[in-house]
């Protein structure tokens, strides 16, 4: 039996992330992969970062090295003026291989870190609460072999292990009345409007999950691509909704026995996009002053639903493939555009030439997936590749296809420098939600959209890790109703904000030393805007710290004292909390400080503003938020309720240390001394004070009183 202190089971990003913190903290670590590549989605053609976050923000120390890997890559290379470097936005955008090279880069600069590739959990021995030992079996021979830990951490797209573990886990959608989400179970939203709720929306659960696909790498380099060949069962009828063609779609769904042709269908959304916002967010350094601000997110109508008749007889006999209509080579990058006529074709870009292909979803042919075993995975998973490369094929070859659009098709092809141990087919099968755990805190709906009372989300407590894209499921089931998207379609950039993502949803309940940071627990609606790379990379990382700190403290992950750990994370630069002002990586003395008090109820909105003088009215708040945080009471979301409105603080005179220092010592007990807690962090007497300063000083007191070593 191998033995190690820390056992990631996943070479995904998170994975990477988890297995490489733990090893930076000197504990012999193991990676044990699926199969020979690392980098799950990231390296497997999924070029475009799906975040609204640019590089130069900061969230976490090697998911941000990640990115300053790719883009020296492309810097150095190509030269700080080149193409390749500009496309790369700064490491946002990459070629496939690029993303493997940065990750083998990431492990191999690990001494105690050990990998082992092409295995998957098959057994797990339990210990009261604890896992003690996991059986993995080779998965091109028979051989097996066992591994016992400390800490485990489960970073598979599908919660192997922790289903192996005997974690209790959820497989679809929840019903609207489980968590009160609007967007839950059945639901259809406006094909023109995918915020709104429209008719036959039953919020009925189910264990459907949203659809999968290949992301295909494609080439327009002559010398750096080949055509895909037919793949095997490749039926031409598959594809002619593109051109609407509805007379022989219509015999293929009577060969495959579709009595209804509703049962199938197509979804178009449209949106500002939220990106642009914080842009200029960021850009300006500032927010805007109100919620209903042209920058800002908007908070959703409390009637979401638009009631209607629905006009049932519509024909609309479709295959399960939603994705392609109502874009623009401007909107989101990785789609395909296809206009009506069929007339135009357009990729989006990666450097050198490529293409990131985000399409030719199979919706319905996800649902079996995560629970099946591994010659069932085989299958879908080619069932998958096999689409999207007879898409490429019907469009490059298909006389129906207009002679422009296959023209322009036949200027791209498979690139041919990536996968090149795989025939140039990526490795990763899209697996975009499978199972999540039963956890100890569930992240939902709620946890994404405007908090009441608030300028912001909810205000997590336990916070390890930020989410930010808009909540943004795949069609879940190949059904529409006229005028609306299919099943399970819904977009909500513009009332989807920056959340904050609690420590509690990556522990089990009944387990104490395996975190699951990518299969954590959800809902499926809140899952939407946690299930994108950097987010699950950040949460990695936050799991592989918990993993080391357990360890170093002779503890076990899900004893650890939260506060303790989120200390540890924003001291390495860590975003526990988004700040549109505020990076968690700026080289300034209060950086960690405004994460985490931004977790206990300091700030109601996502500015911090540190430079800008304490008021009376907020040192005053502070103060009684001090002393609720470190006597815990009350709730960190009740504690940024708190605090004063801009317009209490605009009549408020600032503040300074002498008096910030004196309401201090009002509110807490005797053995505590504000002075000299202002004098260690460099704060001097009778000055005033900034609100950065004053979270500094907030900050050394609960570290002083906790006795953090951070």
């Amino acid at each position: 039996m191998q033995q190690y202190d820390v056992v990631v089971t996943g070479g995904t990003p998170a994975g990477i992330g988890a297995a490489v913190c733990a090893a930076r903290s000197d504990f012999d670590t193991l990676l044990v992969t699926y199969n020979d590549h690392l980098g799950g989605m990231m390296a497997s053609g999924l070029g475009m970062t799906d975040t609204l976050l640019h590089p130069d923000k900061g969230r976490s120390p090697v998911l941000d090295e990640f990115f300053e890997r790719v883009a020296t890559h492309y810097r150095e290379e190509y030269g700080p003026d080149s193409p390749q470097y500009r496309t790369c936005n700064d490491g946002l955008a990459f070629e496939p291989h690029v993303a493997e090279e940065a990750f083998e880069a990431l492990v191999d600069a690990e001494a105690t870190l050990d990998v082992e590739r092409e295995w998957h959990p098959v057994t797990a021995e339990r210990s009261g609460r604890t896992v003690s030992c996991v059986t993995f079996a080779a998965s091109q021979d028979d051989r097996t072999t066992t591994v016992s830990a400390e800490a485990f951490v489960d970073a598979t797209y599908e919660g192997d292990l922790a289903a192996t573990a005997g974690v209790p886990y959820r497989v679809g959608r929840e019903g609207r009345e489980e968590y009160g989400e609007r967007f839950a179970g059945t639901v259809f939203t406006d094909a023109d409007d995918v915020t709104t709720i429209g008719a036959g929306s039953t919020g009925e659960g189910d264990e459907a999950v949203q659809s999968y696909n290949y992301r295909i790498c494609l080439s327009s380099d002559p010398d750096n691509m080949r055509y895909p060949e037919k793949p095997d069962g490749y039926d031409r009828r598959e594809y002619l909704w593109v051109l609407h063609d509805l007379e022989e779609m219509r015999e293929l769904l009577d060969e495959r026995g579709v009595e209804d042709p509703m049962a199938f269908g197509l979804s178009d959304r449209s949106a500002p996009e939220l990106s642009t916002a914080m842009r200029r967010w960021y850009d300006r350094d500032e927010p805007p002053v109100a919620v209903d601000d042209d920058d800002r997110w908007v908070p959703l109508t409390d009637d979401v639903y638009r009631g209607s008749d629905p006009v049932e007889d519509e024909l609309l006999p479709l295959p399960a493939q939603t994705r392609l209509l109502g874009r623009t080579p401007e909107g989101l990058a990785g789609d395909i555009h296809l206009n009506q006529e069929g007339e135009e074709f357009v990729w989006g870009n990666l450097p050198n030439d490529k293409r990131d292909m985000n399409a030719c979803d199979l919706v319905g042919e996800s649902h079996t997936y995560p629970e099946a075993d591994w010659e069932t995975r085989r299958e879908i998973a080619q069932r998958h590749l096999d689409y999207a490369l007879g898409f490429i094929y019907f469009l490059q070859n298909d006389d129906a296809v207009p002679e422009r659009a296959r023209s322009e098709a036949q200027q791209w092809g498979l690139a041919t420098d990536e996968f090149e141990d795989n025939d140039n087919e990526p490795f990763q099968l899209y697996v975009r939600e499978a199972r999540r755990i039963e956890g100890r805190e569930t992240f939902t709906e709620h946890d994404a959209f405007l908090a009441e009372g608030l300028n912001r989300a909810p205000v997590n407590d336990g916070s390890v890790a930020i989410a930010e894209f808009p909540l943004d499921p795949h069609d879940v089931k190949a059904v529409r109703r006229t005028g609306t998207a299919s099943d399970g379609r819904f977009f909500l950039t513009e009332s989807t904000v920056p959340s904050q993502i609690d420590y509690g949803t990556m522990l089990p309940e009944g387990l104490d030393n395996l975190l699951v940071p990518v299969a954590l627990s959800a809902s499926h609606v809140g899952f939407q805007t946690v299930r994108l790379e950097p987010t699950w990379f950040q949460l990695g990382e936050a799991a592989g710290v918990a993993a080391a700190r357990a360890l170093r403290t002779d503890a076990l992950p899900g004893t650890l004292d939260t506060v303790d750990l989120q200390h540890e994370l924003a001291e390495a630069g860590t975003m526990l909390t988004y700040f549109s002002d505020a990076d968690s990586t700026a080289e300034e003395p209060w950086a960690a400080a405004v994460q985490v008090l931004g977790a206990k109820g300091f700030f109601d909105g996502y500015a911090a503003r540190p430079g800008d003088p304490l008021d009376t009215a907020t040192a005053d708040a502070w103060a009684v938020v001090t002393a609720d945080f470190l006597s815990s009471d009350g709730d960190a979301a009740e504690r940024a309720r708190r605090l004063p409105t801009p317009e209490e603080r605009s009549v408020a005179e600032p503040v300074g240390s002498d008096g910030f220092l004196a309401v201090l010592a009002d509110e807490l007990e005797t053995d505590t001394d504000p002075a000299a807690a202002a004098s260690e962090v460099g704060v001097p007497d009778e000055v005033t004070l900034t609100r950065g300063e004053a979270a500094q000083i907030v900050y050394k007191i609960v570290t002083d009183r906790r006795g953090i070593d951070v």
